[in-house]
């Protein structure tokens, strides 16, 4: 191993039992600092990771687009929030 390999690696090693971090940008622009709980697939246009709070909101909004909600993304229509994504828990 190189030595930046070596440093990446014990990086890594170091941040295993982390848990990681919701990946929703809040209101005033900065990382939301809460765990996330939740992997949130867009039907393969999207993946994120959201603590409980933002998978609220983001299902909350998602579901007044439906029914014949489409995709920002790639303009897919989708029927059901089920048929869009896949929400699985951390």
């Amino acid at each position: 191993m190189t030595p930046i390999d070596a440093a990446v690696f014990d990086e890594i090693v170091a941040a295993f039992d982390d848990q990681p971090r919701c990946g929703i940008t809040t209101l005033q622009g900065r990382q939301c600092q809460r765990s996330a709980g939740w992997l949130v697939n867009v039907h393969g246009c999207e993946g994120r990771l959201m603590c409980g709070q933002h998978l609220s909101a983001w299902r909350s909004r998602a579901l007044g687009t439906l029914p014949g909600g489409r995709c920002t993304l790639c303009g897919q229509l989708f029927a059901r929030l089920d048929d869009a994504c896949t929400i699985t828990r951390l």
